[in-house]
Order: structure tokens, then sequence, then C-alpha cells
């Protein structure tokens, strides 16, 4: 399992940045002038802070975020190793979890889409506040998992790491985990 989750966690170490939200291709909509905003609500503001910050403080590139109570819990992958950057209030706790394994990067294909931009895309097709959002292998790709929880329950949905495409969610139920 541990394995697994750090082959999940290293998915996304050679990802290419952008400061760029990602802007949903609606070719079946009716074309507007100007760009899309899209109101991710404070929130979501604040969860995207604060992969920011978990960035900055280990120099490295977020794969995986959780929400928990007051606190975040970011994984962040670097050249070198994977930390857990646990964020509370102003305190911040750093914890080394693994150390990256280069031939894990000889077997995935790089990446286009940060966590943020899977984030923004599972926001605009599903509206709510983002309670976690982590990469996964599944059906042989990478895939972002987004849980977002709103006004109809918590729902998964599944952002392509390549093109931030959605390629799929459900509705869970009360007592349903997605894994």
């Amino acid at each position: 399992m541990r394995l697994g989750i750090g082959l999940a966690v290293l998915l996304l170490a050679s990802c290419a940045a952008t400061d760029e939200p990602y802007v949903p291709n609606n070719s079946s909509s009716p074309s507007t002038e100007g760009p899309v905003i899209v109101d991710t609500g404070p929130t979501n503001k604040e969860i995207f802070e604060r992969i920011e910050q978990a960035e900055r403080i280990v120099d490295g590139r977020a794969v995986a975020v959780m929400m928990r109570l007051n606190s975040y819990v970011v994984t962040v992958v670097t050249e070198d190793e994977v930390y857990e950057v646990t964020l509370v209030g102003s305190g911040v706790i750093t914890n080394k979890i693994a150390d990256h394994d280069e031939s894990v990067d000889e077997q995935t294909k790089p990446q286009v889409v940060t966590l943020a931009d899977a984030i923004d895309a599972a926001a605009v097709a599903n509206p709510g506040r983002v309670d976690e959002a982590t990469i996964s292998p599944r059906d042989g790709k990478a895939v972002y998992v987004v849980r977002i929880e709103n006004e109809n329950g918590m729902s998964t949905l599944y952002v392509d790491a390549l093109s931030a495409e959605l390629l799929g969610s459900e509705v869970l139920e009360d007592d349903e985990d997605p894994e």
C-alpha cells in the first residue's frame, strides 16, 4: 500500500509549472468575450494559498492536499525527497516521508496539469468546497481525484493529469469512501 501511495505521489515530479488557471474548453457552448472568471470562493482560495505556501517551504511541487479541521496537509515532491507539509494557522510542520525514486520518473510521462489546475477543473464542473485532492494511477494513466462538498453532498471527480479533462464523477453516500 505504501509503495502504491509513493508511486501516486511521485507521478507528478516532472510537472511543468503554470501560473495560469485552468479554463475549460466548452466548444459546445456559445463563446463569450473576455476570459472566463471562476469564483473559487473563500475556502478554495485558501486551499490554493496553502498549496503555494507548502511548495515554497520545501521548494517543490504539490501532488496532494487534504483539509482536516483547521489544517491542511500538502504532499510536496522535490528533486530528492517527498515531504508532507502540515499547515495549521501560522504554524508549519514538515516531515520527509520518502526519498525521490528516479526510476518512477522513467516510467511516467511529463505531466502538464498542476494540482491547482485539477482543482480548478473539478470546481468548474461541480462548484463547492474542496475537501481533498490527490493524484492516483487509474486505468494506466495519472488521474487527479478531487473530493468536493456542496449542497448536494460529497462528490468525487476524476480529472486527467495530462489534459485536465473531467473523466467522470460520482456522488458519495454519507458512509461511502471513493477509494
